[in-house]
């Protein structure tokens, strides 16, 4: 009798979701005017669903998250189709948005509360959460890249982020979700940028940022969506998104979406995608959360990921961003390089003294490693590349961490790689100023010593005691630095003069292509020198230097 009346009651709640479900999709035909049916039938659902779970378990879960999932797309697409035909002049009103976004918020939450209580089950429409989530996000982007629809999208973001974040976190967090499967759900999200269709003309994407893609991202299926284009710039907002609720990922999680940072630096070096991020603006929500504001891409995007540093701070995953921090200190790509280069000055005005040091010691060690095997001459070196990131996390750091760099490579370094090291690091700007007026004006001192060291001793033979491995790398210091020196006529004296003219008799006498190319470079350096004294370049001496 017992195991009878379970089996009614497992019939009854079956029945009951089954009927409240399909309620609630006629209900929310026409707009959802039938607002008191639809709210009642569909936490009529949710509220069969928590009873029990084993009682439950004959019910179709990925059915119920599919038939939700149609009524957001179906709504969405009630206001495309509108706003779309809309004329240009007739701004979509901030109401008007918001009668379109609260029952789709409405659908996004019970989602969220269906998946969070049956994840295993939910997994098995994994894709098609994933492409829902992808669809509200592109059709974010393209109301904020039209000008009578910006009202709706500062609403939509109001309503609808955090909500559909809270959707993937639901499934990301749980403990029934496996690792390859957080995986799984992520990498359908963020998708290899080789993996998008290179069969998109102009026109197409021209088309793509018309009022018609509205419609158009609502029609995309799990299959086309994992190549369509017009998908690419909402994935990167939507990793922004989830980065900068990062909060709420638990451990596993974090792991998870940290290892998708290396994907976001893929997809930015894509020319639409940069140029978006450059020059695109969203509506975001503010530190209060209360008030949305327009924020360029670029800064929206910093931001959430020094959000991300903070929430992996105190995470096992924060050894993995750190991982990634040094492995992308030196990409080639110009955005990408500055993205990282915004964290590691975060990083640096935040972590403690003693991790900041450590840090600077071992990038020290490895820009003087890198001197004994390449020239501090090639721009496009890994040793100008490297001490270029050093240089610019200098002059956005605390002063006394140049101090600590100049004392790790300054040409009184016990290394013989040392001398190389600070050539390249001067020829970046080296922020000399940072340093003390005592320490300032013993590197100047240096610097000059050296400069009349070479050119007094140009046409003696190499020396093997001499400290650089680059000839004429004492010029190429002196001139890299010397507005920062602020060095005085006087020093800079007649000397210089007879070394060029001597400079350019063994340019003509040299017949070896290499070393006329070096003495070409030497000469137009100590050229820049003369040129900031007015006193040598109208002296009389130049006429020997003309002539």
């Amino acid at each position: 009798e017992e195991g009878n009346t379970v089996c009614n009651l497992v019939s009854i709640i079956t029945l009951g979701v089954k009927s409240l479900s399909e309620l609630g999709m006629l209900a929310a035909r026409d707009g959802g005017n039938l607002v008191t049916i639809l709210n009642t039938s569909w936490k009529g659902v949710i509220t069969l669903l928590q009873i029990d779970k084993q009682m439950v378990s004959e019910i179709d879960i990925g059915e119920i998250i599919l038939k939700l999932i149609s009524l957001i797309k179906e709504s969405l697409r009630f206001a495309a189709e509108a706003w779309s035909s809309c004329s240009v002049k007739e701004n979509v009103s901030a109401t008007e948005a918001r009668r379109v976004f609260l029952p789709v918020k409405f659908y996004l939450i019970n989602a969220v509360k269906v998946v969070a209580l049956f994840p295993s089950q939910s997994s098995l429409v994994l894709k098609d959460i994933a492409l829902c989530v992808l669809m509200i996000s592109a059709f974010k982007v393209l109301l904020s890249q039209q000008t009578h629809v910006k009202s709706a999208g500062e609403v939509m973001t109001n309503l609808l982020e955090k909500t559909t974040v809270d959707l993937l976190i639901a499934l990301l967090n749980s403990g029934e979700t496996t690792r390859e499967l957080r995986l799984t759900l992520l990498d359908s999200l963020f998708v290899d940028a080789q993996c998008f269709s290179n069969q998109i003309s102009k026109k197409q994407i021209h088309d793509s940022q018309a009022k018609s893609a509205l419609v158009d991202i609502l029609s995309l299926s799990v299959e086309s969506a994992t190549s369509a284009r017009v998908l690419l710039l909402a994935r990167v907002v939507l990793f922004q998104s989830v980065i900068r609720y990062s909060s709420e990922l638990e451990v596993d999680a974090k792991f998870a979406i940290t290892s998708k940072l290396q994907w976001l630096l893929d997809v930015l070096t894509d020319p639409e995608v940069y140029s978006s991020v450059l020059s695109s603006q969203l509506p975001v929500v503010d530190g209060s959360g209360k008030t949305i504001i327009w924020e360029s891409m670029f800064s929206a995007l910093i931001l959430s990921l020094k959000t991300l540093m903070i929430n992996l701070s105190s995470s096992p995953a924060w050894e993995e961003l750190e991982t990634f921090l040094l492995q992308s200190l030196l990409h080639p790509h110009f955005l990408c390089w500055q993205i990282i280069m915004e964290l590691w000055c975060f990083w640096v005005r935040h972590a403690t003294e003693d991790l900041v040091a450590d840090m600077i010691d071992k990038l020290c060690t490895l820009m003087m490693s890198m001197s004994s095997s390449e020239t501090p001459l090639c721009p496009d070196s890994v040793l100008r590349r490297t001490t270029k990131s050093v240089c610019f996390l200098l002059t956005h750091s605390p002063k006394s961490l140049t101090a600590r760099v100049y004392k790790n490579i300054s040409t009184e370094s016990r290394s013989e790689s040392a001398p190389d090291a600070y050539l390249a690091l001067l020829l970046e700007g080296f922020p000399l100023d940072f340093l003390t007026d005592r320490i300032k004006n013993d590197a100047k001192k240096q610097i000059i010593a050296d400069f009349f060291h070479f050119i007094e001793n140009f046409n003696e033979k190499p020396s093997n005691s001499s400290r650089h491995t680059v000839l004429g790398a004492p010029v190429f210091a002196l001139s890299a630095c010397l507005r920062i020196l602020d060095t005085s006529i006087s020093e800079i004296d007649t000397k210089t003069l007879k070394f060029v003219v001597n400079l350019i008799q063994k340019y003509k006498n040299s017949k070896d292509e290499a070393t006329r190319d070096r003495y070409s470079e030497i000469l137009s350096e100590t050229l820049s020198i003369i040129s900031r004294s007015e006193q040598l370049y109208t002296c009389q001496q130049m006429d020997n230097v003309i002539t």
